[in-house]
């Protein structure tokens, strides 16, 4: 039976619940991540080839994250808001953040805070600038608070503008342009910063591209990444600036 600091800076294919299921209490110092957006608990299209939707069992998911976080450890838990149709075009929001968020204080979570992140790139049909939340959560008081910014909202490169940036810099493909949904790299290496310390232990449940996995090793932290979809497994081992 492999320990489970063998999967440091690896990526664990599989179902974000089941995967979860084998780690122990009380075992990470945060879980990091951003969620598929859309329905409140799915994967929506995470097969881009085949187009393939499915379920996940997000109040299990829930349940599992509190188990596996030390008391005072802390889920950054990155969701948009989405829109729901209906027969006659008017679009109106899921509020698929705000149930999350009841199910997570429902299940002994303390929202530590709220922050909303500019996205700067005009997605939204109804309103000029896009944004997501970051629900901080914390199993008790964190342990750790090393505040990165002075403000709950907050600004930086757009995911186009990022993209573009590391491509130049570094010469080739920035890793988040390959996935479907890129993760933004200033916010993941601000929110590690702000909750945890070197050698802490970090876990992403929708890993995606890797960013998560990337920032940890750069900033010196154990993460392990969960992913459904083996066609993002490796990508997370390319070198970033961070």
């Amino acid at each position: 039976m492999p320990e489970m600091s063998d999967f440091f800076q690896q990526c664990i294919i599989g179902d974000c619940v089941e995967s979860l299921a084998v780690f122990p209490n009380e075992y990470a110092h945060q879980i990091i991540t951003v969620p598929p957006s859309g329905d409140s608990w799915s994967y929506q299209g995470y097969d881009v080839t085949m187009g393939e939707k499915s379920e996940y069992d997000f109040p299990l998911l829930v349940k599992e994250m509190y188990r596996v976080l030390v008391n005072g450890g802390v889920l950054c838990w990155n969701v948009g808001e989405s829109w729901h149709t209906e027969p006659d075009k008017t679009k109106y929001e899921n509020n698929a953040p705000a149930r999350q968020l009841l199910q997570f204080k429902k299940e002994g979570f303390f929202c530590h805070a709220t922050i909303v992140v500019n996205k700067r790139v005009r997605t939204d049909p109804n309103y000029p600038e896009g944004f997501e939340y970051v629900f901080c959560m914390s199993k008790g008081t964190p342990r750790v608070f090393n505040r990165q910014n002075t403000s709950k909202i907050w600004s930086g490169p757009s995911r186009i503008e990022e993209d573009l940036m590391y491509s130049i810099d570094n010469h080739h493909t920035h890793v988040s342009a390959m996935h479907q949904s890129p993760t933004r790299i200033w916010l993941i290496k601000d929110l590690m910063l702000t909750y945890t310390n070197e050698n802490d232990i970090v876990i992403d449940p929708f890993l995606g591209s890797g960013t998560t996995l990337q920032v940890a090793r750069a900033l010196k932290r154990n993460a392990i990444g969960i992913e459904k979809n083996e066609n993002y497994a490796g990508l997370y081992q390319m070198e970033i600036d961070v």
